[in-house]
């Protein structure tokens, strides 16, 4: 049981720690009569930026590195091999930064409170699909990478909560009434 909070021997994911701020968010939220949806709308591209920044963890520590490559920005190191590989740490840092900026541009332009959390998971979940699908450390099921998986759902489901919370907002503007004249 103790091996269970032993970080220090790996077992971190970065799924379990989004869960776990969406989680706290909503319950911070709640008691402090925020909207949720807002709560994540404003800390969402700030949790992608802390992910692009956590990322170069994986290069210091020589870990979450990609399939051999004959690519010139291939790395080697003392703990990965002469072979380079991909350095799928700063693929996944610069993508990262890129959906931060894209965030932060866009939640001005925002149609309906949760769109800015709901694009923060699609594009994290393609990025992750596409970068997950180079390393060479990926957990299995199978012939299933779980990461490539929870990437995909995260992408399917927040698209279609993302398509229905637009197609509220636009059913429940059709519907308004703007008022009433006599002419």
């Amino acid at each position: 049981p103790l091996d269970i909070i032993d970080t220090r021997r790996g077992g971190l994911a970065i799924y379990g720690a989004i869960i776990g701020a969406v989680v706290v968010a909503y319950i911070f939220a709640k008691k402090r009569k925020i909207g949720v949806l807002k709560l994540f709308d404003f800390g969402s591209p700030y949790l992608i930026l802390a992910q692009g920044i956590g990322r170069w963890g994986n290069f210091i520590n020589q870990e979450a590195y990609g399939t051999t490559t004959s690519l010139p920005w291939g790395m080697t190191g003392s703990d990965i091999g002469p072979d380079p590989v991909h350095p799928t740490f700063l693929y996944e840092s610069l993508w990262d930064f890129a959906v931060f900026f894209f965030l932060i541009w866009y939640r001005k332009k925002k149609k309906v409170e949760g769109e800015v959390f709901f694009l923060y998971m699609i594009l994290y979940g393609i990025g992750r699909f596409w970068i997950e699908g180079l390393r060479s450390d990926s957990l299995m099921l199978g012939n299933i990478r779980i990461s490539q998986f929870l990437a995909a759902l995260f992408v399917i489901l927040m698209s279609i909560l993302l398509v229905i919370r637009r197609k509220k907002q636009l059913e429940a503007y059709e519907t308004d009434e703007i008022g009433t004249s006599n002419y």
